[in-house]
């Protein structure tokens, strides 16, 4: 999928129903995973034991999902719940009628420093920082 090496090549099926069993979900949340979302894949291992580097001091390893929606509109707080959930980065390849889309967590502030009581987001394609919201994001 993304060419990266054969050793850290996981491809494990990822059960929904693990997450939403597993995580304090609100029932709002879990009626998304079951509507929203068609399969989950843990892809690839990011990590010293994979690959020929050295954890870094932030960042330890990095796990990636592909993610396969039932719709191009998509609720994000699955991703920030998943992120939040799991205590590595992660790197999510939300895919849709073949297309794809990347999405990765962040674990420090992306708003300068004058603002600290900002925490941790996702990145959208864009770039930019995506506050929680209601509305659903399109792959």
């Amino acid at each position: 999928m993304l060419g990266l090496p054969e050793r850290t090549e996981f491809n494990k099926r990822i059960p929904k129903q693990k997450f939403y069993e597993n995580m304090e979900v609100s029932p709002a949340l879990k009626r998304v995973f079951v509507e929203q979302i068609r399969i989950i894949y843990w892809r690839n291992k990011l990590a010293a034991t994979t690959m020929n580097i050295a954890a870094g001091e932030e960042v330890t390893e990095i796990e990636v999902f592909e993610v396969r929606v039932q719709e191009p509109q998509f609720d994000e707080a699955v991703l920030r719940q998943i992120d939040k959930e799991i205590p590595y980065h992660i790197l999510f390849l939300l895919t849709c009628d073949r297309k794809e889309q990347a999405w990765i967590g962040s674990r420090r502030p992306l708003l300068p420093a004058a603002t600290p009581s900002k925490s941790a987001g996702i990145i959208t394609p864009t770039g930019y920082r995506r506050e929680a919201s209601t509305s659903p994001s399109t792959v």
